[in-house]
């Protein structure tokens, strides 16, 4: 893809080269290797959405329902770009105060945390800046940041 520089157009570029670029979805059993392994991590409030954001991108269907997660639950998504087999591990966190604790040690060695909230209930947008500051606490200082609405 290339390096930039840092300026808006060479990112725009780069954007713009990786959105043209073919792409497939593949079965995770198919594959027995990855060319690179990336940890992303989905947090937020309770009921938020986390769950069904999960089964969407790792089963690419939509879920209108899902039980309470306790704990953590994880799925894999496999995507093959130019001949190199990118392996995404996402986790999905309760969010539940209760399993906080648990919760934390995700945080460490992710290169992507999604902060969830539901955009019916502006509670749950309130409280990213506790999930915010948390997750600048426990993960890796260059980790990239999804603010998703549900």
């Amino acid at each position: 893809v290339g390096e930039t520089s840092g300026g808006g157009e060479d990112n725009q570029a780069v954007l713009k080269k990786l959105s043209e670029m073919p792409y497939e979805i593949l079965e995770s059993k198919s594959v027995q290797y990855q060319d690179f392994l990336f940890k992303l991590i989905i947090i937020g409030d309770s009921a938020v959405g986390k769950s069904c954001l999960l089964h969407r991108l790792t089963n690419n269907e939509f879920m209108t329902d899902h039980e309470v997660t306790v704990g953590v639950e994880f799925g894999t998504l496999l995507v093959k770009l130019e001949q190199q087999v990118f392996k995404l591990q996402i986790w999905d966190t309760a969010g539940q105060e209760s399993f906080k604790s648990i919760t934390k040690i995700f945080y460490r060695g992710a290169h992507c945390i999604f902060l969830a909230y539901d955009i019916t209930r502006l509670e749950t947008f309130n409280n990213l800046a506790t999930w915010y500051n948390e997750v600048m606490a426990q993960s890796e200082p260059d980790v990239i940041l999804f603010l998703v609405g549900n």
